[in-house]
């Protein structure tokens, strides 16, 4: 609606989020792009349970095109998996069955529109569940975020150059946030929020900081890039 009226809005446009929440799509975008990301495969509500035999635990399941962790499971039995499977196809049409990547996660925001920049990156250590789940990502000390992430200079600048190319292949605006598992010091591109969260609990802002931004200086920004277009 902002669009057909001509108004300038903060964040990405129509097509970079329509990517971006929809997993799938997102992940045939970067296919081509030599981007380490987990295996996966896409179930509807017509699946047999043969498809499932192709498949090995541990998995992650969860809707295709939603976010904040909702209805997302982490499955370490074959026994779970087929009721983690109905429950995320409640919530969507669509779910993907994702390889579960055991490491260390890291979030990487870039901030920009033609020449972005990426923000110190920030590595999540949930305390309330053994992954980043709604419950630690929205309440107060649900989990631990350490910025700058306790990893090398090599490994930050490689996954920032990843963040980077991701925003820039989805012609994102403003800012995105990417996440990140790290495992035997390779990082795997796990999805992109191209409207993140700016709680008091939430991950760009605190980064922002690092990188000599208050939060107002970071709205300040924001409104900037969104009239640049």
């Amino acid at each position: 609606m902002l669009e057909i009226f001509g108004l300038p809005y903060v964040f990405s446009g129509v097509l970079a989020s329509a990517l971006a929440m929809d997993k799938d799509a997102t992940k045939k975008a970067l296919k081509n792009e030599k981007i380490l990301m987990p295996r996966h495969i896409i179930l509807d509500k017509s699946y047999k349970p043969s498809d499932l035999k192709r498949i090995r635990t541990p998995l992650v399941v969860k809707p295709v095109d939603q976010g904040s962790s909702i209805a997302t499971f982490i499955v370490k039995k074959e026994k779970e998996l087929s009721g983690a499977i109905k429950e995320a196809l409640k919530i969507s049409s669509r779910v993907m069955v994702e390889e579960f990547i055991d490491g260390r996660e890291v979030t990487a925001a870039v901030l920009g529109n033609k020449n972005p920049v990426a923000l110190p990156l920030i590595e999540i250590r949930p305390k309330k569940a053994f992954f980043f789940d709604y419950q630690s990502k929205y309440e107060i000390s649900g989990s631990e975020e350490i910025c700058p992430a306790l990893i090398s200079r090599a490994l930050t600048k490689e996954i920032q150059a990843v963040a980077i190319k991701i925003h820039k292949i989805l012609s994102c605006r403003g800012v995105t946030r990417s996440d990140f598992i790290i495992k035997n010091n390779k990082p795997y591109f796990l999805e992109i929020n191209t409207i993140p969260g700016m709680t008091e609990t939430s991950l760009v802002p605190l980064a922002a900081a690092k990188h000599s931004l208050s939060f107002s200086e970071l709205l300040d920004e924001l409104i900037k890039l969104a009239f640049e277009g």
